[in-house]
């Protein structure tokens, strides 16, 4: 009797795990959900959009996201929340209701979190460059200008939204 031996081929992929279709929608689900716990509205014509980075160097990647939805903004700014991932789904850290991006996590730190930057302004306003820092159990909300010379990290969300005789508009 000769041995037969069965090889089973597999796909190989390079770079990261991709998780599967389902998987992704019920993450973008659980996260429409946190977003309109968070501040509210409905999930009908939500829009966002997000980004993950580690503020806190614990190696589980935070989530930011800006939410350019006309009902829930206007030329002051739209939402910007910060959200940590939990078995249950997103758990919001903190947020702010007036933000225009880009939206920029910095080199500098406060109590082991990274520090934000972001713009403010319009609805009268002139647009400047924030900070906003970590105060040891959330991000402040006293924000001081910064120039744009000045701001040295990772450009996370860009610029989202153009400039008119209204003010700023989202994209």
């Amino acid at each position: 009797m000769i041995p037969v031996f069965i090889v089973l081929l597999a796909p190989i992929t390079h770079g990261s795990f991709r998780k599967p279709a389902n998987s992704q929608l019920l993450e973008d689900r659980l996260l429409r959900v946190a977003i309109v716990h968070a501040i509210g509205g409905s999930e009908g014509g939500l829009k966002y959009v997000r980004k993950r980075f580690d503020l806190n160097g614990d190696g589980r990647k935070e989530l930011l996201v800006w939410v350019p939805t006309i009902e829930l903004g206007g030329t002051s700014g739209y939402p910007l929340l910060v959200f940590s991932r939990d078995r249950n789904g997103y758990r919001p850290l903190w947020s702010f209701d007036q933000a225009w991006t880009p939206l920029i996590v910095l080199n500098s730190s406060q109590h082991g979190w990274h520090d934000l930057a972001f713009q403010m302004g319009g609805g009268g306003d002139a647009m400047r460059y924030v900070v906003v820092r970590h105060n040891g159990e959330s991000y402040s909300g006293n924000f001081q200008s910064i120039k744009v010379s000045r701001l040295r990290g990772r450009w996370l969300i860009g610029k989202g939204w153009n400039m008119s005789t209204m003010g700023p508009l989202p994209q």
